[in-house]
């Protein structure tokens, strides 16, 4: 089976394939120094779009890059690391292709949520006593980790799907103004919440609660998770989401549980079981809006694989 190197010779013979398995060398891996051979799929019935993408994992559960392939423009989605590329680097590869493809814009698919296991809660939509794996956007912990999403270097920029407007600029503000929601205006909220709660029994008439003391029991872990956080964080960070910059995948509990508060308990329950607003929600609630709406678009592939993140890669 012939190779297709997309980074020494040109690879627009592949979209005269048929439904056929080709050999595609990747850029070179961070991890080991050395470049792969990927089995690729391409599907191809004379008709766009054309699709190409890796064969699934060693589980069979998804695949690590999936392009599609139109007369002016393409689509990447399912952009995931293997044990063997970063995800950085199956998106260096699938702009390499569509660039070999004579191909200058393209648009990314991303519906990825970041997965953090943890203990069960009260606001789950369903109202049935599950573990909330799909917490918060991908994009979002980037955004508040880094100021970016890792394909904004790579020359995606969001786009409102209603008029075509750069968001870059909004996103930029809105994650700057949450960065100046303080330690003392979120710790005096869920404070005053909490004996709020236990002070007034009507709220378990007034706000029609199903289970009151469950409910009560939630504010009371939700506490307990803020102080661990709190007491983590409050003398290496100027604020509670600038604290993202510490952001560690095996304790994520630690930055979800809080979080919950802006992600899901004022979403379903707008203003219904709350005297007084949490502060920065609004803000929380218009980023949440704009990246669930946005278009992420790369106009510019005809010179993408000239920029520098690409000179180690090949």
């Amino acid at each position: 089976m012939a190779i297709y190197d997309p980074w020494s010779i040109d690879i627009n013979s592949i979209l005269n394939l048929t439904n056929n398995l080709i050999n595609i060398k990747g850029p070179l891996s961070s991890k080991t120094k050395e470049r792969y051979i990927l089995e690729f799929i391409i599907e191809n019935n004379g008709n766009f779009p054309i699709k190409i993408y890796t064969k699934e994992n060693e589980n069979g559960s998804f695949k690590h890059l999936y392009i599609k392939i139109f007369k002016e423009e393409a689509y990447i989605e399912n952009i995931s690391k293997s044990n063997i590329y970063r995800g950085s680097e199956y998106m260096i590869l699938g702009l390499q292709i569509i660039f070999n493809l004579k191909i200058s814009k393209c648009k990314l698919v991303d519906s990825s949520y970041f997965i953090c296991d943890r203990q069960m809660n009260f606001f789950h939509n369903s109202g049935v006593n599950i573990s909330k794996k799909e917490e918060i956007q991908n994009k979002m912990i980037s955004l508040f980790r880094f100021q970016t999403t890792y394909y904004m270097p790579f020359g995606f920029i969001p786009y409102s799907k209603n008029n075509n407007t750069n968001m870059r600029t909004s996103i930029n503000n809105l994650v700057i103004d949450l960065y100046y929601i303080s330690w003392n205006e979120i710790n005096d909220y869920i404070n005053s919440m909490l004996e709020s709660i236990k002070n007034k029994e009507q709220y378990k008439n007034d706000y029609k609660i199903r289970n009151y003391k469950k409910f009560v029991n939630y504010w009371i872990n939700l506490e307990k998770s803020w102080n661990i956080f709190y007491k983590k964080y409050v003398d290496k960070s100027p604020s509670p989401f600038r604290s993202f910059t510490f952001f560690n995948y095996d304790e994520c509990n630690i930055f979800i549980n809080w979080l919950e508060l802006y992600s899901f308990t004022y979403y379903e329950y707008n203003n219904m079981i709350y005297e007084k607003e949490i502060p920065g929600c609004v803000l929380f609630k218009k980023l949440k809006n704009i990246l669930l709406d946005v278009i992420w678009l790369n106009n510019n592939i005809n010179i993408q694989p000239m920029i520098s993140i690409y000179i180690d890669k090949f």
